[in-house]
Formats: structure tokens, C-alpha cells, sequence
């Protein structure tokens, strides 16, 4: 779990990139990083965040090259689309299309069908 202070948090504004976002709810919150629902000029997004320095070793650099370059090519089938990547001084993020629910979850909705 990331460290709270001085990260985003519900009902808080942030702007990035000229956009401002409103964070709504948290979707994940686990060890590396935060997946929150945020909204912008009416369309909601997911923000995905992960600390700028620490000891964990950062993946979210290589999500939004990966998301950018599918997004590039037109060969996303499959694969949110990326709306803005960057960093702020304590943390990296990458806002992307929201989508459904994770994979985690719908596996635990139909146990019978792994």
C-alpha cells in the first residue's frame, strides 16, 4: 500500500497537463500503486499513480509506453486508451479509458470458469 501523505485522495481536485480531475472513488489500492475513477468535463477515466521515489521498483513508465504505442498503432482491440501520462514531484501517473471490472474480479464471479 502507497503511503498517503501527500498522495491524491477522494473529493480532491488535481491538475495535470492543463486538465483538471476530480478524484471519485479508489478501485485499487495495492502495494506499488492506486487505480482511482476521476472525472473530467463530464467523462469519468481511471488514474493509475505510483510513487515517484521509493523502494519499489516502478512499472508504470513501461504501461503508459506500452498503452501509447497500441494507441499509436491502432491495434488497441482490447486495451484502454491512453488519455495523459507524466509525473509530479511524488508521483507518476497515467489516465486511461475506464473499463470494466479487472480481471481479478470477474474471475471471483465465475469460479467454475477459470
Amino acid at each position: 500500500m502507497l503511503t498517503k501523505a501527500a498522495l491524491p485522495s477522494i473529493g480532491q481536485n488535481v491538475e495535470l497537463k492543463g486538465n483538471l480531475y476530480s478524484i471519485d472513488s479508489e478501485l485499487y489500492d495495492g502495494p506499488f500503486s492506486k487505480v482511482y475513477t476521476v472525472s473530467e468535463s463530464g467523462a469519468q477515466f481511471a488514474m493509475k499513480i505510483e510513487r515517484t521515489v521509493g523502494p519499489t521498483r516502478p512499472v508504470l513508465k513501461l504501461d503508459a509506453l506500452v498503452l501509447k504505442q497500441l494507441n499509436a498503432e491502432r491495434a488497441a482491440v482490447g486495451f484502454p486508451r491512453l488519455i495523459a501520462a507524466g509525473r509530479t514531484s511524488l508521483y507518476k501517473y497515467v489516465i486511461m479509458e475506464l473499463v470494466g471490472p479487472d480481471l481479478q474480479r470477474l474471475r471471483r464471479a465465475l469460479p467454475a470458469k477459470k
